[in-house]
């Protein structure tokens, strides 16, 4: 069940796992490794008084940028969905049944 629904709406988990995968992969262990081997020699600015800002929170322009981007396209993932699932007009429906203790699905019939 869990995998269907994730099926439908991947594009929209897309740009989270990136976001995600820069996060943590990208900026904490591989800049971090570069900029103690000074391999990346660079002046850093810090945001306020020592403060940084966290990654997830709704004053960072890119994560709100990020979740944006993933409504759009878990809206067009739906939309898509709606317009090329083929529909069955004339049919009738045979509803979930127990046999011999085994779940049997519903189905349509034409």
């Amino acid at each position: 069940m869990i995998l269907k629904i994730l099926l439908k709406i991947w594009p929209a988990l897309v740009p989270l796992i990136l976001y995600l995968f820069w996060i943590y992969v990208i900026d904490r262990i591989i800049l971090k490794k570069l900029r103690k081997s000074k391999i990346i020699n660079a002046e850093f600015e810090e945001v306020g008084q020592n403060k940084i800002i966290n990654p997830f929170s709704l004053k960072n322009y890119r994560f709100i940028f990020i979740i944006y981007l993933s409504l759009i396209l878990l809206i067009i993932s739906f939309l898509f969905l709606a317009v090329r699932t083929p529909q069955i007009e004339n049919g009738k429906y045979i509803p979930a049944e127990i046999k011999d203790g085994k779940i049997i699905p519903g189905k349509i019939i034409e």
